[in-house]
């Protein structure tokens, strides 16, 4: 008797269960029984009418005995997946690049990319070269990223072409992500191509310019040698190296520098890319051939219809050449908008900084450089802002918190407290006051630290007009 009734005791639905239930569940198992055996024949009604009591069997303890485990476990993970949503969505807000309707040709979604340290004084620490970048490359426009050495415009280049993979983020061709696979890959290099800064190096010195523009040919198309033929001649008249016969059995040392950039961007033509991504292409051309290149860039952007990434150091040649420019500085980007407002209205320090320090021939005073200094170590960057080591306008809260990219005009955002209304008085200490504790008097309010900020954005526009 006892074996009998021991079993019913840790289910409390089946002590409560009457009788002619316990009755009914085993005449449905009993004619379960054959309707099992019987499932590769036609269905019928029994069988369905077996499966449904089946099924709701099998409900009824999970109901009874699980129901409080469910809810414990549901809470913190819905809360927890609901966080990183709205964290991932809060540092990805913000979009750069040129505005355009329809899929851009290219778009980059919260890039991050960190270089380990495996040797050295700092063996284990992390260079933080990339922070959270989300950029658009629609098509038939040209993007400028410009900032000094090290603000991470080469790796964001790289980034984007594929050459290295992001610590976080994704990158997306078309509205698609791009896949990892083999044929994947090399989908997407023919369609994304870099063309690199040194001339003199990116172009191999033991072979003419036929091997250069050839060997993608062969490698991304299926053309015969007399289609190849044709098709070498019209990407070098296409760089304006005329007559091509002229140059095709040349070596890279035969060749001025323009002319081996002229040949670099030919061989990224071959393949009819859609994205072309130029990593300081001028920057080491004479002044007198400068021009000649950025004209080619420009006429690619409406002939070829590209979606051209220009990476530079000049902001002057950006504001001639592109339609966007996006400004970085230690790895993030600080401003962004349109290419004439960005130069006659700058609303960040650093893109003053950058405006003051660009030569101009039609400037009738010497230019004073308001925030001296060099870009921070990206082993160890700064707190808060990362630029208010260098700004002649920090405030306490520039050290505390890093500011968020706000609207300062249409498709026009910038990254600086500056720009951010609703602070308090202690977070708008000028950070000069704020480490001497007001000891002196020197130290400016937060009214004149906004008003001179303003009279540098006025006089830099003055002098760029």
């Amino acid at each position: 008797m006892t074996g009998t009734t021991e079993p019913a005791e840790p289910n409390e639905s089946t002590e409560a269960a009457e009788p002619v239930e316990a009755a009914e569940r085993a005449e449905v198992a009993e004619l379960a029984e054959p309707v099992e055996a019987a499932e590769l024949a036609e269905p019928n009604e029994s069988t369905e009418a077996a499966e449904r009591a089946e099924a709701a069997e099998l409900a009824e303890p999970v109901e009874s005995t699980e129901p409080a485990e469910t809810v414990e476990l549901a809470g913190p993970v819905e809360a927890t997946e609901s966080a990183a949503v709205v964290e991932s969505a809060e540092r990805s807000a913000v979009v750069h690049g040129p505005r355009r309707p329809g899929v851009p040709r290219l778009e980059a979604r919260g890039l991050v990319k960190h270089f380990p340290m495996h040797s050295g004084i700092g063996r284990g620490m992390v260079v933080h070269a990339v922070e959270d970048i989300s950029l658009v490359l629609p098509a038939g426009t040209v993007t400028a990223v410009v900032g000094e050495s090290g603000s991470g415009k080469s790796t964001l280049a790289r980034l984007l072409t594929g050459l290295i993979k992001p610590t976080a983020g994704e990158v997306l061709l078309d509205g698609v992500p791009v896949g990892t696979g083999a044929k994947a890959r090399r989908t997407y290099t023919s369609s994304v191509h870099l063309v690199l800064q040194d001339p003199f190096s990116s172009l191999n010195s033991v072979h003419t310019v036929r091997y250069h523009l050839e060997r993608p040919l062969k490698l991304h198309t299926k053309l015969g040698r007399a289609a190849r033929a044709e098709r070498m001649r019209q990407l070098l008249e296409r760089v304006s190296l005329t007559p091509a016969s002229d140059y095709l059995d040349k070596y890279p040392h035969e060749l001025s520098g323009g002319q081996r950039q002229r040949v670099a961007i030919a061989r990224g033509l071959a393949v009819e890319p859609r994205v072309l991504l130029a990593d300081e292409p001028v920057s080491m051309l004479d002044v007198s051939i400068r021009l000649g290149v950025l004209n080619l860039l420009d006429d690619l952007r409406t002939g070829e219809n590209l979606a051209t990434m220009y990476v530079t150091h000049d902001i002057a040649s950006a504001r001639y050449l592109a339609d966007c420019i996006v400004v970085m500085y230690a790895g993030q980007v600080v401003e962004s908008g349109p290419a004439t407002r960005i130069t006659d209205e700058p609303a960040h320090p650093y893109t003053q900084l950058l405006l003051s320090a660009a030569p101009d021939p039609a400037r009738a005073e010497t230019p004073v450089l308001r925030g001296r200094g060099a870009p921070p170590s990206l082993v160890n960057p700064p707190s808060g802002c990362r630029f208010h080591p260098r700004c002649p306008f920090a405030m306490k809260v520039c050290v505390e918190q890093s500011p968020v990219a706000q609207p300062v005009a249409t498709d026009h955002v910038s990254a600086c407290w500056l720009h951010v209304s609703g602070l308090s008085d202690d977070q708008r200490e000028p950070l000069a006051a704020a480490a001497s504790n007001g000891s002196n008097g020197n130290g400016t309010s937060s009214t004149s630290s906004t008003s001179s900020v303003n009279g540098a954005t006025s006089a830099t526009s003055k002098e760029n007009a």
